[in-house]
């Protein structure tokens, strides 16, 4: 519980791998994992951020929808010990299993960009 007073707290967050998708038809995908740690709680989470990007047919316009998949972590012990097996047998990294039926949480977004001309950047 707190009371009062000012909380100072800071997280460190590392991406752990991405990839990237063009497709012919000028769109496209990108998925991003991140393991994030905050010393003060001695917590680390890892979320995943998928972006998909789309020029539309009207000049100067781009449409996307970003989806944040949110996991709790597996035991950090467990991870460990995991990841020096899995890497001794020529297995993948613990950290990049997350997938997305796992998720606690997800946060969905969409957005549309626009071109504006030098008088209306000017007036921003």
């Amino acid at each position: 519980t707190r009371r009062g007073g000012r909380v100072v707290q800071s997280c460190d967050v590392t991406m752990l791998n991405h990839s990237i998708q063009n497709n012919v038809d000028g769109s496209y995908f990108t998925s991003k994992s991140y393991s994030q740690y905050n010393a003060e709680q001695e917590l680390q989470t890892f979320y995943k951020e998928i972006t998909s990007w789309e020029r539309m047919k009207k000049e100067g316009e781009i449409v996307g929808k970003i989806r944040v998949a949110a996991f709790l972590p597996y035991y950090i012990k467990e991870m460990d010990a995991n990841n020096k097996s899995n890497n001794n047998n020529g297995g993948g990294d613990v950290r990049n299993q997350y997938e997305e039926d796992e998720a606690v949480a997800f946060y969905d977004y969409k957005f549309t960009m626009k071109s504006i001309d030098q008088m209306d950047a000017a007036s921003l």
